[in-house]
């Protein structure tokens, strides 16, 4: 079984938890000494000998997990044919490598950072879920609305980080910094294997708080220094892209399908993988989101970017050469065009949303806000905290 995800996803905590369910567990990180124990092995009792003697434990098919951690050479892969018929999971953060993979002995499973639901559910608070699912479906105001927008806020400031997230469990203390420092950090290292410049991949990481605080939110390459162009970068954002490690948005040149034959190459967002993370780079604490309707906005835009991608839904915007402004279109499986508009209140930007979907004949339109459910006939309204009771409906 290989756990593939990016750094902070929370794949060695999911992996020992589970290897408590088993009568014992051997962990082996192969980013150390121990991938040696598999570089020269060739037959499967020798091997699991060898891991024995190592570890000084024995295994059993059937009541031993291994698990394998910190892969960084893909190659390595084929010696886990030797296992085959043990229990054993690898782990590793080359997402990029993982869809290039042809090993039809392992299955694969991807992890992401935490989203709202998992959130709700990891605190207990089914019920609220419910009545949040409830309200979608009758269109009548949620009645919990203030506890969920807290619940809300609190997620955005360390709920995506699965550490963060079992330490105010356990603590109730919320230590996102650090955390969010080890994914960085998890990040970096992941980046330092490919053939790139770790300075500029530090670069991109550090100047994106900076493209949100402008009016007009987009990935400049002067704010890193002044001279500095896409293709200096090109090389850099492709590996961090493709890795999972930020969130790249293109502008849509035009509305039709498929959309990713209209989206402009020069001009796009870039968004952090997950919401905890933006928080912790902006600086913005419990004090500062509550009365500050700018990082609202900015967080509220990072976690919906972070939901559809989990969703593994390619998000673009819309800005033309006039006012019209559209934070995300997308493409549905279905091959329908959906769009949501992102604001603070309900009425906020109203024209926007039912003025493009309008023009291009949207399948479906969602207003995202911090208000309660709303009935319209223009547009679904739904409150931000909602927004997993969409993901059957778009996927």
């Amino acid at each position: 079984f290989l756990l593939y995800g990016t750094s902070g996803t929370g794949k060695t905590y999911s992996a020992l938890k589970l290897g408590d369910s088993f009568h014992n567990y051997l962990y082996f990180d192969l980013d150390g000494e121990d991938i040696n124990l598999l570089k020269d092995a060739k037959e499967t009792d020798r091997l699991i000998k060898t891991l024995e003697r190592e570890k000084g434990d024995k295994i059993s098919k059937d009541n031993t997990l291994l698990i394998f951690d910190n892969l960084f050479d893909l190659k390595i892969l084929d010696k886990f044919k030797l296992l085959i018929d043990y229990k054993v999971i690898v782990i590793t953060s080359l997402v990029s490598e993982i869809f290039n993979l042809r090993e039809d002995f392992i299955i694969t499973k991807e992890l992401f950072f935490v989203d709202f639901e998992e959130y709700l559910k990891a605190l207990g608070e089914n019920i609220l879920i419910d009545f949040i699912k409830t309200s979608y479906q009758t269109g009548e105001a949620m009645p919990f609305h203030k506890l969920a927008l807290e619940h809300f806020f609190n997620y955005l400031l360390f709920g995506s980080n699965i550490k963060s997230l079992d330490n105010y469990i356990k603590n109730k203390k919320n230590l996102n910094i650090i955390h969010s420092r080890e994914v960085i950090n998890g990040s970096l290292s992941t980046t330092s294997i490919f053939n790139t410049d770790l300075k500029k991949i530090k670069d991109i990481i550090n100047v994106i708080p900076k493209e949100f605080l402008k009016d007009n939110p987009k990935f400049q390459f002067n704010l890193i220094n002044k001279g500095a162009r896409f293709k200096d970068y090109e090389d850099s954002l492709n590996v961090l892209d493709i890795n999972h490690l930020i969130i790249k948005v293109h502008n849509l040149n035009d509305i039709k399908l498929p959309l990713s034959k209209e989206k402009d190459e020069a001009s796009f967002k870039v968004y952090y993988n997950h919401p905890s993370l933006m928080s912790y780079k902006l600086g913005i604490s419990d004090s500062k989101l509550y009365n500050s309707p700018s990082c609202q906005l900015i967080l509220m835009n990072s976690y919906v970017s972070f939901f559809l991608r989990k969703l593994k839904i390619t998000p673009y915007y819309y800005k033309s050469q006039g006012s019209l402004y559209i934070p995300f279109v997308f493409q549905t499986r279905k091959g329908e065009i959906n769009a949501f508009d992102i604001s603070l209140k309900i009425n906020d930007r109203s024209k926007a949303l039912t003025t493009f979907t309008n023009k291009y004949n949207i399948s479906r339109a969602y207003k995202i806000t911090l208000d309660n459910f709303t009935k319209s006939d223009k547009y679904k309204a739904i409150p931000i905290y909602a927004l997993f009771v969409l993901e059957n409906e778009i996927y």
